[in-house]
């Protein structure tokens, strides 16, 4: 019951992320409200990208984490949606074969803080 809870919402997240960017110019993902601030396109990224830098992927992954994204990847909607693609389609099966109980587990992320894989979504 929780995974599949799990599995919807992440599904829902998703989707409205990738609809979210369809709704920018390419021009605007660049847009940065001030200087040290994300811009649009790097936000986006970095906010899905959150999951998959955390309980939400495979243990054998959690040693370190991911290489930061180059801030040329966030150049336009498709090059986005490609840096979103890559950790999704390699940890989809893996949240699907997780169970309730594995789904409510703490597990140790890369950076030493532990967290249910439930409250990482």
């Amino acid at each position: 019951m929780m995974r599949d809870l799990l599995l919807q919402k992440w599904a829902q997240v998703r989707t409205g992320l990738l609809d979210t960017i369809a709704k920018f110019e390419d021009a605007e993902l660049g847009y940065r409200p001030f200087d040290k601030a994300y811009s649009a396109g790097e936000h986006a990224t970095r906010a899905h990208a959150g999951g998959h830098r955390g309980a939400l992927r495979p243990p054998a992954q959690f040693a370190e984490l991911p290489p930061a994204h180059v801030a040329t990847s966030y150049a336009d909607k498709a090059s986005i949606v490609a840096v979103l693609t890559a950790p999704h389609a390699a940890t989809v099966s893996y949240r699907e074969g997780l169970n309730d109980h594995e789904v409510m587990a703490e597990v140790e992320l890369p950076w030493g803080q532990t967290a249910r894989r439930i409250d990482m979504l």
